[in-house]
């Protein structure tokens, strides 16, 4: 019997050209995930804007979200510096 394994990961600098390459990589591969968030510094008000991932509309949150979202299991950072 195979299992699934479920992942919540977040994606930090979603709008730099290195986010845009891995969030396009994780889209196609089909990565088995349960939540994907999306961060991004230059996202000053949150809801403001979006992204697409699998098909589904996604909100890219502010810097401050990330920070304050301890729950997640998998932080993929496309851009160094990012996350302090």
């Amino acid at each position: 019997m195979k299992t699934q394994t479920s992942l919540r990961c977040a994606l930090v600098g979603t709008e730099t050209l290195r986010g845009k390459g891995l969030k396009d990589v994780l889209d196609g591969k089909k990565f088995p995930v349960k939540v994907m968030e999306f961060y991004d510094t230059d996202v000053k008000e949150e809801f403001s804007k979006l992204t697409e991932f699998q098909g589904a509309p996604k909100v890219i949150l502010t810097r401050g979200s990330a920070l304050n979202a301890l729950g997640i299991a998998g932080l993929l950072a496309a851009a160094s510096g990012q996350v302090s």
